[in-house]
């Protein structure tokens, strides 16, 4: 047990010196009744003298109630870690058209794995892009921010159409997006003004250029802090061709602890690549998010990509998590207690007891 205002105790002290001058003998004889005389000397002397010991037990206790008594104890309690995530769709070329290409297989994969997250926050983005000129022009756009409501999220995945955004494979671009989609409320919150998505952008496409300036990227990164349970699922068929290298996008997800995981399959349309850098655009890009701690899982088909969503589902599901938490309980009511019944002893003994004839 603790104390609010502990200097008040400094008074207990003094209420003690009163009540030892106060049991002084007198000068006077008090005469017991018939019924006290019987009693033993002792039990006389403590019952004559419990209506002082009353007293100070009182104004001890009124002195304790001023000082604020409170118990301090961890409480413990179990949580469901929920999961906020991303799915981040390819509509390049590659994913191809009509019914029984990846672009609608994934589609209605997606579908069924939304369905199976209830209690989850979920977003969706979609990337795409234009013919490379240098660093390329990528271009992605969050179709659906991460809500719980998983109707508006199916509705969302629904209305993604392969080239939405271009024919070609902005696989950069799509993470950055997805990480700012996890994150970008917090960042105006924490950053005012001072946040400048635009700003951002430059200075994590500048990682290792001659012109790399990550001083920004990092203050963002700074201003939230490590974010937890949260990643993104990318689906793509492993080779980007266009827009912010892949592992730009992902070293700042990385740096702001949210993972990324890629789902690759093969292409079902054409990637713009010549065989040699399809394979060098993959390996950079596996390469990229098994360093982050995310996991690159690939099939020869998109029939085996259910197997692998299944993998990724059970890695990030959501977690019952024990945790405490110090709280505080003031003691006042066990005081009050415990001086109403030292006022019901006091007014019986002198009421009752010593005053009957």
């Amino acid at each position: 047990m603790h104390f609010a205002y502990p200097e008040l105790l400094v008074l207990l002290p003094i209420v003690f010196f009163i009540w030892l001058w106060a049991r002084r003998p007198r000068q006077w004889v008090d005469i017991p009744d018939r019924r006290q005389a019987k009693k033993s000397g002792f039990l006389s002397r403590l019952i004559l003298a419990s209506p002082l010991l009353c007293w100070l037990a009182v104004l001890s206790i009124i002195i304790i109630i001023m000082a604020e008594p409170k118990t301090t104890f961890e409480k413990t309690f179990i949580t469901i870690e929920k999961k906020i995530l991303v799915v981040s769709v390819d509509t390049s070329s590659s994913m191809g058209t009509g019914l029984s290409s990846a672009m609608e297989k994934i589609k209605l994969m997606v579908i069924d794995f939304v369905r199976l997250r209830e209690g989850d926050v979920i977003g969706i983005s979609a990337y795409g892009g234009e013919r490379p000129k240098n660093r390329g022009r990528g271009y992605a756009r969050s179709i659906m921010y991460p809500t719980d409501d998983l109707a508006q999220v199916e509705t969302a995945v629904r209305s993604i159409e392969s080239q939405m955004f271009g024919l070609y494979t902005a696989i950069g671009d799509g993470v950055f997006v997805s990480t700012l989609a996890l994150i970008e409320q917090d960042l105006k919150k924490q950053m005012g003004d001072r946040y400048d998505r635009v700003l951002l952008e430059a200075s994590v496409d500048s990682l290792e250029t001659a012109e790399e300036d990550l001083s920004y990227a990092q203050e963002a990164a700074d201003s939230i802090g490590p974010q937890k349970g949260k990643f993104i699922l990318l689906f793509t068929d492993g080779k980007y061709n266009t827009g912010m290298h892949p592992a730009k996008a992902i070293w700042f997800a990385h740096r702001l602890g949210i993972r990324v995981h890629f789902i690759a399959f093969a292409s079902t349309g054409p990637t713009g690549l010549n065989a040699d850098d399809q394979i060098k655009h993959k390996l950079e890009t596996i390469q990229a998010v098994l360093e982050s701690g995310g996991t690159y899982k690939e099939s020869d088909s998109i029939d085996g990509v259910a197997k692998l969503f299944a993998e990724v589902d059970v890695a990030e599901k959501s977690k019952f998590v024990v945790e405490g938490e110090l709280k505080e309980v003031s003691q006042n009511d066990s005081w009050v207690i415990a001086m109403a019944l030292i006022f019901l002893v006091w007014i019986t003994v002198e009421n009752f007891w010593i005053k009957v004839p």
